[in-house]
């Protein structure tokens, strides 16, 4: 008997069954769906970080005038007390100005003060014979002194931000010189003027020129009751 010959295999194609093609789709959905969160998160950040500058900047700003306004106030004190040593080693405070012997003015008080500022090394430098524009002086002129700048306004280089107040009455009134014992006959310390602050000030420390108690806009910083 003649045997036949066996059937012929047909060959196994793989096809993507309906799971496959479903786990595929929701892959793809699952990173898409992320990407859409992970997005809208950062922009729900971005926004709470936003407010939350825009809320603290107020608190921030504030914190940092209340530190220039203490720096300030003690620029002050200190001037203060430099004007109250040298009434205790000369015996007055110094003038508003000194002159020359025609009476022009040469230097300004707070030329004066420095070796009670702590600056013996500038007034060691000055000519106090010759006027605080004379070409002998301008060198130190230009020179920096931080404690007569006010932090609280952008000023830079030799400009100063504290004057005195002058005039008749003012223990400050050009050439003459005012004793301590003399302020307390009159209005006496507690009442009475030495430094303020001015904003926007265009006088050189060393130029002998201040402002009149007409000059001046007191800033109310007492508040209500």
């Amino acid at each position: 008997m003649s045997q036949e010959p066996p059937p012929k295999r047909q060959p196994i194609i793989s096809k993507p069954t309906v799971t496959q093609a479903r786990t595929s789709s929701g892959s793809g959905g699952v990173i898409a769906l992320l990407v859409v969160v992970l997005g809208a998160v950062v922009m729900v950040s971005v926004c709470v970080i936003g407010i939350l500058c825009a809320m603290l900047y107020p608190a921030i700003s504030a914190a940092r005038d209340a530190a220039r306004r203490a720096q300030s106030m003690n620029n002050v004190r200190q001037i203060s007390m430099a004007m109250l040593n040298h009434a205790s080693a000369k015996g007055s405070f110094p003038p508003q100005y000194t002159v020359d012997q025609q009476g022009n003015p040469l230097h300004s008080w707070r030329t004066r003060l420095l070796p009670y500022l702590g600056r013996d090394d500038l007034y060691a430098q000055i000519d106090l014979e010759k006027p605080w524009d004379d070409p002998t002086n301008l060198a130190v002129g230009s020179a920096t002194i931080d404690l007569l700048l006010s932090p609280r306004y952008a000023q830079t280089g030799n400009l100063t931000n504290y004057v005195v107040v002058t005039g008749e009455g003012h223990v400050f009134d050009g050439q003459q010189e005012t004793s301590l014992p003399r302020i307390a006959a009159g209005d006496g310390m507690a009442t009475t003027i030495l430094v303020v602050e001015i904003a926007n000030s265009d006088i050189q420390w060393s130029e002998p020129r201040d402002v009149s108690i007409d000059d001046l806009a007191f800033e109310d910083d007492v508040g209500p009751d």
